[in-house]
């Protein structure tokens, strides 16, 4: 079997938020690597092929070995082997892209260990990257919002993945997840509804007449998220729209429950990666610091 590659690369486009950079699906019989990435893209590979290992972070972190047709999900600049000299013909598929932060992605990399699986046993995925790798291989730049489209439809399959354990999901069938519970609607109506003040877990668990256990137990397991997660997701989405409305830091410091607005631009640039300032300027998201590994 010859080596075969097929793709593009989106470099010289440029757009706000949400743009794909590569797509590329490759076969090869020889030539096989070990090396370390550490990209500033978001990633989404998969290996089809057994016998593939990976390792996160470190090069004194112990090999794992990757489940083939699975998808991993890693965040910009984090540090991650791949080793295909064990996969042998090999056959893989990546796409790369930018802005998963705005699309919501961070959530994925908030487990312990900083990046995400995606079981996808009816090739849902596999297949929207194979097709933006075609679009890119023919039509090339021409075919960049064609290939942009497909993006969209992977990142929608990620969001509404169904939790299995902590950085394991399943993409579900057709890309559509199962509907919320009532339990998880519940607890997400109460944060959107009390981001101003002081966080406290136990008023949650109150409201949904639950134990602080069971609360946190079950709204993981059940939302693919924590609590605090949820909470900090909806109090940035707050902050931002506020800071859009020309509303002065001191204001929104005070009315989103925080001590002061240094306390704010501290909580702000940790979660969204960039200052206040910087975002009002529009600057681009770097990735929290959890997600970056130097």
């Amino acid at each position: 079997m010859s080596n075969t590659f097929q793709g593009y690369t989106w470099d010289s486009r440029t757009t706000e938020g949400l743009s794909i950079y590569n797509a590329t699906c490759y076969r090869w019989s020889r030539d096989c690597f070990c090396h370390r990435n550490c990209l500033p893209f978001w990633v989404l590979d998969c290996s089809f092929s057994p016998g593939m290992r990976y390792r996160i972070g470190s090069s004194h972190n112990r090999w794992q070995l990757r489940i083939p047709g699975a998808f991993h999900l890693y965040p910009p600049r984090i540090r991650y082997w791949s080793d295909t000299r064990r996969a042998v013909p090999y056959h893989g598929s990546y796409i790369m892209f930018r802005g998963g932060e705005a699309a919501g992605l961070d959530r994925f990399a908030q487990n312990s260990r900083h990046f995400a699986r995606f079981l996808d046993p009816e090739g849902i995925i596999a297949a929207l990257v194979q097709e933006a790798a075609q679009i890119g291989e023919t039509s090339q730049d021409q075919g960049f919002w064609q290939a942009q489209a497909r993006l969209c439809q992977l990142i929608h399959a990620l969001l509404t993945s169904q939790p299995i354990e902590d950085n394991l999901y399943r993409v579900c069938k057709s890309g559509q997840g199962p509907s919320r519970s009532d339990f998880v609607v519940r607890v997400r109506n109460y944060l959107n509804e009390h981001l101003e003040g002081p966080f406290r877990l136990a008023n949650v668990a109150r409201h949904v007449h639950v134990s602080l256990s069971t609360l946190t137990h079950r709204y993981r397991r059940e939302a693919g998220e924590t609590v605090l997660a949820t909470h900090n997701q909806f109090r940035l989405r707050r902050v931002k729209s506020m800071l859009l409305l020309h509303e002065k830091l001191d204001n929104v410091a005070a009315h989103l429950g925080f001590s002061d607005k240094h306390h704010l631009s501290k909580w702000f640039k940790r979660m969204n990666g960039i200052s206040p300032r910087h975002f009002l300027q529009g600057g681009e998201p770097r990735g929290k610091k959890g997600m970056v590994w130097a």
